[in-house]
């Protein structure tokens, strides 16, 4: 045997396409045959890509990864699929590796790709720091939502807000969803508020008039409050008993110490230090035709006698 390439084994191991011959001579009549082959080489590999890989975030919580061919080829995942797609949802690790072999299914020829999967499911953080409560001192309270995030944020409160603050006049729970603008993530928070705009209750009784038998009168606030009052009188005092010496119209103002709410009062004092206008008759000389005389108060108001 002498082959093309003028080795003389009758077999002949080729790794390149092209046209091969081989010459046979007869040993003892030296007579000859020849033929030729062609030999194919296809090693071309397939061109590959994987397409569908974008972020996974609380938006997109999956992706589809699909390998695309130019050529008919089978597919071996490391996830263990073999189909074109794999789904790939956002529960998986960031930087997650997903890799593909791929086996041209004509020349047997394989390639391998993969891609790293991002994934961002951090949620922001927020909080809404406690308030003092709303009252007659304080009619509005302004809510804060402090916020922690990788990326600005969003914010929807409980009373369609959607600024990072509100200002509320009533009692009551109110909450916030803060919202990642980028991965769609969220958080939520919420906060009581105690609104207390009750009115202590004061009344002043009536008392007596100022006169000489009573040189002066003690006015007393009876007060109902849920808490500790303050009381100031319209002579600014501000004991809870006023005594008074002049008659005339007195007030009083009463403070609830815990909400700031206020009540008021009034009473009148008369004043009757008038002296009646008195005199006496029958004053006449005794002697000893007169022996004996009637002495008579007169008076213009009721009076009692004390000789």
């Amino acid at each position: 045997y002498v082959w093309s390439d003028n080795s003389i084994a009758s077999n002949l191991v080729v790794t390149e396409g092209g046209a091969y011959s081989v010459v046979v001579t007869d040993n003892t009549n030296s007579c000859t045959a020849s033929a030729t082959v062609s030999v194919v080489k296809d090693v071309d590999t397939p061109e590959i890509g994987i397409v569908g890989n974008e972020t996974l975030d609380c938006t997109t919580t999956e992706i589809v990864l699909s390998v695309t061919s130019d050529k008919v080829v089978t597919y071996a995942w490391s996830t263990g699929n073999t189909e074109s797609t794999i789904i790939v949802n956002n529960t998986v690790a960031d930087g997650s590796v997903y890799s593909v072999e791929i086996t041209d299914t004509a020349n047997g020829c394989k390639v391998n790709t993969s891609v790293n999967v991002t994934v961002d499911i951090t949620n922001p953080t927020v909080t809404i720091p406690s308030v003092g409560q709303i009252d007659c001192a304080t009619t509005e309270r302004t809510l804060v939502a402090n916020t922690i995030a990788d990326h600005a944020v969003l914010y929807l409160w409980s009373t369609t807000g959607t600024g990072s603050s509100i200002v509320v006049t009533n009692d009551g729970a109110y909450n916030v969803t803060v919202t990642d603008d980028t991965n769609g993530c969220t958080s939520s928070a919420s906060v009581s508020v105690v609104k207390d705009v009750v009115n202590p209750t004061v009344t002043i009784p009536s008392v007596g008039q100022i006169d000489c038998a009573n040189a002066n009168r003690t006015l007393v606030a009876n007060t109902n409050a849920a808490h500790a009052v303050s009381y100031v009188w319209s002579d600014n005092s501000i004991a809870s008993n006023l005594v008074v010496t002049e008659g005339g119209p007195y007030s009083l103002t009463v403070t609830d110490n815990n909400n700031s709410c206020t009540a008021s009062a009034s009473v009148s004092v008369v004043k009757n230090e008038d002296l009646p206008s008195i005199g006496i008759e029958g004053n006449e000389v005794l002697n000893c035709n007169t022996t004996a005389i009637v002495l008579t108060v007169t008076s213009d108001k009721t009076v009692t006698y004390k000789w």
